[in-house]
């Protein structure tokens, strides 16, 4: 069977919490994130997305290697009681392999913390977050990076 260029591909690995399952998540992940990051390498150090009527999103690059890049993925809130970074995502990108793997997930306040651990368990909850929230951020049309804003010119 084959799918049309239109029609999007659905989640392949949405029943199966296996080893394949979880490789395909990861690729999965990889193209949503480069279609949210088309040009990592212009991130440098922190960017944000905005579009009217969403929280802005903040990326940050942790670390640069020759065949890896991790990230710091977040939403920032203000809420009266501190600054809060949720969901609070670290995502190592495997550029050679075109793979996206949330390594660490934070969210509701420290109630639900997915840690570094690399149970087939954990990487999947880690990683179907990933690819849910990276769904959801491209559809309300998150982009990194932003173009400028145009500068004004001086009336010297």
């Amino acid at each position: 069977m084959q799918h049309s260029r239109t029609q999007p591909r659905a989640l392949s690995t949405a029943t199966r919490r296996n080893l394949p399952g979880l490789m395909a998540l990861y690729e999965e992940n990889y193209m949503r994130l480069r279609r949210l990051i088309p040009r990592l390498d212009a991130i440098h150090g922190s960017a944000v997305s905005c579009v009217e009527g969403c929280i802005d999103l903040h990326v940050t690059v942790l670390e640069r290697a020759r065949y890896t890049t991790t990230l710091h993925l977040t939403y920032v809130f203000d809420d009266g009681e501190g600054i809060r970074h949720e969901p609070d995502l670290r995502v190592r990108v495997q550029h050679d392999a075109r793979t996206a793997e949330a390594m660490e997930l934070h969210i509701g306040r420290g109630r639900y913390h997915f840690d570094a651990r690399r149970t087939l368990q954990r990487s999947w909850e880690r990683n179907r977050f990933l690819h849910k929230w990276l769904g959801y951020c491209l559809h309300r049309g998150h982009r990194f990076p932003r173009r400028p804003a145009p500068v004004a010119e001086s009336a010297d």
